[in-house]
């Protein structure tokens, strides 16, 4: 769990370091509401898989839902109070956003064989 945090923070720093430019302020936080979105989602779909395939696979389509439209909700937002820096902030986010939705695919594929071994 520490490497999940380290690495985007070493990437803040090096994306610091290299581009200031594109280095926004809120980036830390950006990491820590993924880490929050990422346990929510964990927890939702977990507790899905314990009631069913059926349950489990609707449980993980409501939470990807969920999860997009937040995001753009909070891109919206972001790119209305804070103009100067919404493009980094949208491709930085963009970016956490599509590895945390590989990484919860593949955790969503093993929790699938998992299930379907128990049955």
């Amino acid at each position: 769990m520490i490497v999940y945090l380290l690495v985007p923070y070493i990437a803040g720093f090096i994306l610091l370091k290299i581009f200031p430019v594109s280095y926004f302020s809120l980036y830390p936080y950006t990491i820590l509401l993924f880490m929050a979105l990422g346990m929510l989602f964990y927890l939702f779909v977990r507790r899905s898989a314990n009631m069913g395939r059926r349950q489990f696979v609707n449980g993980y389509l409501l939470v990807t839902f969920l999860k997009f439209i937040l995001s753009a909700i909070l891109i919206v937002l972001y790119a209305w109070i804070d103009k100067e820096s919404a493009v980094s902030f949208a491709i930085t986010y963009f970016v956490f956003y599509v590895v945390l939705s590989i990484y919860e695919m593949r955790a969503f594929r093993r929790m699938s064989v998992k299930q379907s071994d128990v049955k």
